[in-house]
């Protein structure tokens, strides 16, 4: 099973609390083959039927040597 050893938001400042309003998840994942995952975060995404009503294209690059 894979661990996230890493996990960065990506984003914009907040205009009046100093924060981020992230736009995009990176997450390394650590298993047979380390693996950097992008996904774009979904505020207007909501569930349907148990399944989440939106659609999901993470990028995923796994480094070489």
């Amino acid at each position: 099973m894979g661990t996230v050893t890493c996990s960065v938001l990506v984003g914009v400042s907040h205009m009046n609390h100093g924060g981020i309003i992230p736009d995009y998840m990176l997450n390394l994942w650590e298993n047979d083959k380390s693996a950097w995952v992008l996904r774009k975060i979904l505020y207007d995404s909501h569930i349907e039927n148990g399944r989440k009503n939106a659609t999901d294209n993470p990028i995923v690059w796994i480094p070489t040597l």
